[in-house]
């Protein structure tokens, strides 16, 4: 039976302001936690406080329900349970500078080991040159040059008296050293040596060959006296060094006890700098630098390379890190090696390695947005390389891909314990649950978000609460109760639902905010429900223009829909349509025309490739609901065509089967339907009408058409009986119905939708299974049935005349 509704609770089952004890937001408790996601809230908690691997989370749902503010919210309640890990440095590797090495520090010191090691660096020099410009080492340093001065002479000497037993001198010229023959005393020359006789020149040439053979020996030996006594100076050296530094150093060790890799270090810096004690007490001079080549590590004074890299710093924080990466590129996740410029090259060094975002998130939280991770899919593949391997290694991306061999730095990795919190829709969640095997492996939580709660007493309290709460939190003018109600009921509308609440806190922060910007420029203290509905207006009117572009071609019958009258073959089915926030509900004039044909029922739409998957499945159940309920036990001799008018877009879903049926209905039995009703609805084959969505959107669109040609006060619409459950009308529209200036109506089959249209009786089937006299089924039977007989005549006629042909 076709119902008219009437009650305005129905129609728009409104909050009414006198259910809130407050006067205004301002009395009202702030709440803490997130509203309306229970099941949500429980999953976050579970994957949070989980520490086996691979727990990490995905946070599902529509964007502005929350997600972001609710994660956060837990997180931070649970990283107050728990105390940072490491601060992370990153220090010279003394026997593989290519390898610089990571060395965890004590949450919070890191930058007082920077300090330190800056401070250490500054006091060095001046250290070195105390302990080397004492008298003591002045004195061992001298002693060492006499004594490789004494072994010299000793060594000559030795020399020369061998040489004076052969009647030979030794003499030093500008050219170097040379062997010179004496006799009587006086060393010879070239012309004095050439009057001796043969025997006598030949001996002293012997002599003099032998002599400079150890000449030569001798010579040889100097820098081998000179490289010890150099390696005996650097001992020294180093001993001073050590003897100089050596406190300090213990003075470090103990204020960063209980870290074996640090005190390693801390050696390795104490070795280095006592083998390389000579040239830092040199380092005023300038040091010419030599060509290097692309990638390697740059050249550093010596002094940097006890310098400290803070990778990670904690500073003073006690709560675990949550770090929130909204550009998590490859780089600005895993981490980076910058280079510098000189002379041409790119080179770098263990000061230009940069954190990531899982280095400051590392044994905390880690939050990112899945859209911004997989536009970046080397940052997907970095991702879920370093949670397997529970470690942090920086590479370029050129080299993770093997599209470079330059040698660079190859940082130590770091170790990894992290939990990572993904955010974002629910389709990306179930294609990477589906493409990507790893993925469910790595993220073995869901957190998904609801749209909607139920609409009881103390849930609208609660949704009270919460308006406050984001009205103080946005540093808005408080709210009066009746404003309140006014946004619950909004909330209502959102969901289309009048026993839920739209969860879309987004919505809720923007009505409040530019309701809050009219009332002050009101110069008021406070936001009424009129600033709220003055900025619903707003927001409808600066997206509305294609609306209203629509509803002017329709005043002017550019667009065809007819409000009165009746009509053969037409009938005005409900759409909706998507711009941009707006839903936009609006009549469009559905034609229908049939003869005597096959039983082909065709869809104009679906055979120009305008129709959607959904709405070619609706001519197909509706052609089904054709076949079961006429002539069931003969085939339909009919064709007929379907079309949506004045339509050039693509059409989609199910929600006009109820009005093309009835469109066929009219056609094929000739009866004239209303034109002052439109109606929306789905139908099953046994025809049943479904629930549609966009309810309120549809009636609305409707109503506004019949006001701009004219209320007549038998204008309405018709929908299913499911769907008066989710009635929430424009308090305008609502009136108008209650008044009786526009009809409601609801029905449950087709055959009730069409007795309203033509006024006629459905029906029903007698003994002889055929419907009663004067209904519309009865007639479109009978037509059907016409189409029929004249079918067979004609198969029959068809076959005689081949028979005919045959003989």
């Amino acid at each position: 039976m076709v119902k008219k509704i009437k009650d305005i609770k129905i129609l728009r089952s409104a909050h009414d302001p006198a259910m809130f004890k407050f006067q205004s937001t301002d009395s009202l408790s702030v709440v803490k936690e997130t509203v309306g996601q229970k099941r949500a809230v429980e999953a976050i908690q579970f994957a949070v406080r989980i520490k086996n691997k691979g727990f990490n989370l995905y946070v599902l749902g529509p964007a502005g329900y929350g997600k972001h503010s609710a994660v956060r919210q837990i997180l931070e309640q649970e990283a107050k349970l728990q105390a940072p890990e490491w601060d992370w440095c990153y220090a010279y590797n003394f026997e593989n500078p290519q390898s610089p090495i990571a060395l965890p520090v004590d949450p919070g010191k890191g930058r007082q080991l920077k300090q330190d090691m800056t401070n250490f660096v500054k006091d060095l020099v001046v250290t070195l040159q105390e302990a080397f410009g004492g008298e003591e080492y002045k004195e061992l340093i001298q002693k060492l040059q006499k004594q490789y001065d004494r072994q010299q002479g000793r060594e000559f000497k030795k020399l020369e008296r061998d040489a004076e037993s052969r009647s030979l001198t030794i003499i030093r010229n500008p050219q170097g050293w040379t062997v010179a023959p004496v006799k009587d005393g006086k060393v010879l020359n070239d012309r004095m040596f050439k009057k001796l006789s043969k025997k006598e020149q030949l001996v002293f040439e012997n002599e003099m060959l032998d002599i400079k053979h150890k000449l030569e020996d001798f010579i040889g030996s100097d820098p081998d006296l000179a490289k010890s006594l150099r390696e005996d100076e650097k001992n020294l050296q180093a001993k001073f060094a050590r003897i100089a530094i050596k406190p300090i150093i213990d003075g470090l060790k103990k204020k960063y006890n209980n870290n074996q890799k640090l005190e390693d270090y801390f050696d390795a810096v104490l070795l280095d700098i006592a083998e390389n004690a000579g040239l830092l007490i040199q380092l005023s001079a300038p040091q010419e630098e030599e060509a290097i080549s692309e990638g390697v590590a740059l050249p550093l004074d010596p002094l940097m390379r006890y310098q400290i890299n803070l990778l990670v710093d904690h500073g003073c924080g006690k709560d675990v890190p949550i770090i929130y990466e909204d550009n998590p590129t490859y780089s600005n996740l895993i981490g980076r090696v910058e280079y510098s410029s000189q002379y041409g090259t790119l080179v770098t060094n263990f000061s230009l390695i940069k954190s990531g975002a899982l280095h400051r998130a590392n044994g905390g939280y880690l939050i990112l947005d899945m859209v911004q991770l997989i536009s970046n899919q080397l940052s997907w593949e970095g991702l879920k390389r370093a949670l397997y391997a529970e470690e942090i290694k920086i590479e370029s991306m050129e080299k993770a891909l093997g599209l470079l061999n330059t040698v660079s730095l190859e940082p130590e990795p770091i170790p990894l314990n992290i939990k990572i919190v993904l955010v974002g829709d629910r389709m990306l969640y179930y294609l990477a649950s589906e493409l990507d095997p790893q993925f469910a492996e790595l993220f073995k939580v869901a957190a998904d978000f609801e749209e909607e709660m139920p609409r009881t007493r103390q849930n609208i309290n609660v949704f009270a609460k919460l308006i406050g709460t984001i009205a103080k939190k946005e540093k808005l003018l408080p709210l009066r109760k009746d404003a309140v109600a006014r946004v619950l009921d909004e909330s209502v509308r959102d969901v289309s639902d009048s026993t839920k609440l739209s969860t879309h806190m987004r919505k809720v922060t923007d009505l409040l905010c530019e309701a809050n910007f009219i009332a002050e420029e009101d110069g008021r203290r406070i936001i009424r429900a009129d600033d709220i509905e003055k900025a619903l207006d707003k927001q409808e009117y600066r997206i509305s223009r294609v609306r209203d572009e629509l509803y002017e071609q329709i005043k002017r019958n550019v667009l065809m829909i007819d409000t009165k009258g009746s009509a053969v073959g037409q009938i005005n089915g409900l759409t909706v349509m998507q711009i941009g926030s707006l839903v936009l509900g609006c009549p469009t004039k559905i034609t229908a025309t049939s003869r005597m044909g096959d039983g082909d029922i065709v869809s104009i739409q679906r055979e120009v490739e305008l129709s959607g998957p959904f709405h070619s499945k609706g001519v197909l159940i509706m052609t089904g609901y054709f076949t079961g309920n006429y002539l069931v036990d003969d085939s339909l001799s009919f064709d007929a065509s379907i079309v949506f008018e004045q339509t050039y877009g693509e059409v989609d879903g199910d929600s006009a089967s109820l009005a093309e049926a009835c469109v066929l209905i009219s056609s094929l039995g000739n009866i004239p339907i209303k034109q002052d009703i439109a109606l929306t609805g789905s139908i099953t084959q046994h025809g049943e009408v479904q629930a549609i969505g966009g309810v309120n959107q549809k009636i609305e669109g409707f109503y506004d058409i019949c006001v701009q040609k004219g209320l007549t006060g038998s204008q309405g619409v018709m929908i299913p009986e499911s769907n008066v459950q989710h009635l929430m009308l424009r308090e305008d529209v609502a009136k108008a119905i209650a008044k009786g200036e526009f009809s409601l109506y609801s029905v449950k089959t087709v055959n009730q939708a069409f007795e309203l249209l033509s006024g006629l009786k459905a029906g029903y089937r007698n003994k002889r299974g055929e419907y009663t006299k004067a209904s519309f089924n009865r007639i479109v039977e009978d037509k059907l049935k016409e189409y029929a007989k004249k079918a067979h005549e004609d198969n029959s006629h068809n076959k005689d005349s081949h028979k005919k042909d045959t003989h």
